[in-house]
């Protein structure tokens, strides 16, 4: 199987070389604009063509700057400068404007004849680790090979993979081989002392970067912590383990590799520099989108709902200060960031296009890096303030009113596209009953997994929300009735098997569901009628199983 990074490399790779190849052609395109604005006699043919001109020039110097040809993009910035005095200048060219532009035009024609490109390469600054599977490889390290099977059979339900470890010297080996996600390690090992900690001391020290380490003991001094500390640990738990509190932390650690990729629409009218883009980022993980037409924007907005819109400034038909302007007048899309990448220097232009709406002003060249860390922060801050109004407090969540929003969304597309949709409602058994006997702390401790369980073993395309108190609503789309039934079930099985704990106490919980389809129900309303109805007939009928018929 190839590799993704090797592939991208190389179109890369593709991209500078069609630069090159193509520069006589652009230039050649360059002298015939300057040579039609110089020839007009007419005032307002004359500005158009100028604009034309300038245009083109701008092209150049954003291009040079983005495939590594810095001194060709040096030299056109100045021309693209003057020309630029040139349009916001009220009065008409003269002779001497057309001679000083011709100055620079030759200085930038003159560098082309021997093409060197430096070092600045679109990618390798880039961490190749960046494209995740989303599996979460862990290894535990115990000192009892008994207890370490509950630990894991524990974990496994909420979607860990587990490799179980009792030496210290298998781990070490096992992680030369396949570094995990992340470590749990028990302080003392069968061999006495503080062995566990040694060992992961030990590997630490054999790695670039420190590998994430939860350490578990039954000892609780601060000698054996600060031993954790300097073994690099990021968390310490005491024995008995509470699995609620240890998935929670193991979940805070591998969220930011096992979250949704960021989704970024980049909207460029020069279609190699759009493209150029869209690979940095997506070798760094990132869905990207990619408009050629300004014009065309809004058949993509709603549809593939991005995170974050990267955009040229000088752009025909629809500059990129108009286009943020016009964005910004639809409610949906108010808050989505708005990042201008151009080699426009000018501090008072850059504020404009801020004013009308833009977010951010990068300025090319940029490094492959930095690009990936500007377009990751703003659209992780995005992301973040997005599910706070959102999502439910205890779960994360869609809450009530933005699952019925979604499950909207989703079954108007699969009417349009003639596809399938599930919607499934759950409701925890009993619940009452976990509250009164071990206490509401122990209730949404429940809810916590059951969400967390759901996110799990659900895929990314299936949207999952809090319907109200311990009710949850499921959106499956492209998904049959059977097959949802299948999914939904195989959860049943697995919650019913988790091991909830309230002080002393340990305890399992039940939950029943109600499913119904698109086809044949086409509505919002009669698709929760039905599931509804459903889930009803399936608490009344014993509970802790799934109704997903009317017979």
């Amino acid at each position: 199987m190839s590799n993704p990074i090797d592939s991208i490399q190389a179109q890369l790779a593709a991209l500078r070389q069609n630069f090159a190849d193509q520069l006589p052609q652009r230039l050649a395109t360059i002298d015939a604009a300057h040579a039609a604005w110089c020839g007009s006699a007419n005032v307002s043919t004359s500005r158009e063509l100028l604009d034309e001109y300038h245009r083109l020039v701008h092209s150049l110097t954003g291009a040079g700057a983005t495939f590594g040809y810095e001194r060709i993009s040096h030299l056109a910035r100045q021309l693209e400068r003057y020309l630029k005095q040139r349009v916001d200048s009220r009065s008409a060219a003269t002779t001497e404007c057309f001679a000083e532009a011709a100055v620079l035009l030759e200085a930038v024609r003159a560098e082309t004849l021997e093409i060197k490109p430096t070092e600045l390469t679109a990618s390798a600054d880039i961490d190749a680790g960046a494209l995740t599977s989303g599996q979460h490889l862990v290894y535990l390290l115990a000192n009892e090979e008994t207890a370490a099977s509950d630990i894991e059979s524990q974990l496994q339900n909420f979607g860990h993979p587990i490799e179980i470890f009792v030496s210290g010297t298998a781990l070490q080996q096992a992680v030369n081989v396949r570094p995990p996600a992340m470590i749990l390690a028990d302080t003392v090992l069968s061999e006495g002392g503080q062995t566990g900690i040694e060992v992961i001391a030990e590997l630490q020290r054999q790695q670039s970067v420190p590998l994430p380490v939860i350490f578990f003991s039954s000892q609780a001094d601060f000698a054996t912590r600060l031993a954790a500390v300097r073994a690099r640990g990021v968390a310490y738990m005491p024995k008995p383990l509470v699995i609620e509190k240890l998935v929670d932390l193991m979940d805070g650690l591998v969220a930011h590799d096992g979250c949704e990729p960021f989704r970024v629409l980049v909207v460029d009218d020069q279609a190699d520099q759009a493209q150029h883009n869209a690979l940095v980022l997506r070798q760094a993980g990132i869905v990207v989108e990619v408009m050629n037409d300004s014009m065309k924007v809004f058949n993509v907005l709603a549809e593939f709902s991005p995170e974050l819109i990267l955009m040229d400034m000088y752009m025909p038909h629809c500059s990129g200060t108009e286009l943020a302007a016009v964005i910004r007048q639809q409610p949906d899309y108010v808050g989505v960031p708005i990042v201008f990448l151009s080699t426009e220097g000018d501090r008072a232009l850059q504020l404009e296009a801020m004013r009308v709406g833009g977010d951010d002003f990068l300025t090319k060249p940029i490094k492959a890096s930095e690009l990936v860390q500007a377009i990751s922060i703003r659209a992780g801050r995005y992301r973040t303030l997005r599910a706070l109004m959102r999502r439910d407090s205890l779960t994360g969540l869609l809450n009530h009113a933005h699952i019925i929003e979604s499950l909207k969304h989703e079954v108007a597309r699969a009417v349009r596209y003639r596809t399938s949709l599930s919607f499934a409602m759950l409701d925890i058994d009993h619940f009452k009953k976990v509250n009164d006997n071990h206490g509401h702390a122990a209730g949404d401790s429940v809810i916590k997994n059951l969400s967390r369980l759901l996110q799990q073993r659900l895929r990314s395309t299936d949207i999952v929300g809090r319907y109200g108190g311990e009710e949850f609503a499921v959106v499956m789309p492209e998904t049959s009735l059977a097959d949802a039934t299948g999914v939904m079930d195989e959860i049943r099985c697995l919650f019913s098997e988790i091991v909830h704990q309230a002080g002393d106490a340990d305890f399992t919980v039940t939950f029943s569901v109600g499913i119904a389809a698109v086809p044949p129900v086409t509505k919002v309303k009669a698709l929760q009628e039905s599931a509804d109805q459903r889930l009803y007939r399936a608490k009344h009928g014993g509970r802790n199983q799934i109704v997903s018929s009317d017979s």
